[in-house]
């Protein structure tokens, strides 16, 4: 997630927690939630952070990343603020993502 005081608030939810590092931008708790061992790690804002980010992760062994976090909407009318989202694959024209 960008957030880094988010991770702490995702750890809450988890059944045991460990908080590995903070630097920055970068907070990264080890958790488990509900026998899965998970990583939550923040990344700060924008693209470049985020890629830079899971970049090391996959090079530290991570198969799957999900990113949570907020976003807008092209379509206000349809979905409302606070709806959740799952995305299966974006477009973005800013000449990064």
């Amino acid at each position: 997630m960008g957030d880094c005081f988010r991770t702490e608030v995702a750890a809450n939810l988890c059944d045991k927690k460990e908080e590995i590092a903070w630097n920055r931008e970068y907070r990264i708790f080890n958790v488990e939630f509900e026998g899965a061992e998970l990583s939550i790690v923040s990344h700060g804002i924008g693209g470049p952070g985020a890629a830079i980010c899971f970049e090391e992760l996959i090079k530290l062994g991570a198969t799957t990343i999900i990113r949570l976090g907020t976003c807008g909407s092209l379509k206000p009318d349809d979905i409302k603020q606070g709806e959740l989202v799952v995305s299966s694959a974006c477009c973005k024209e800013d000449g990064h993502s």
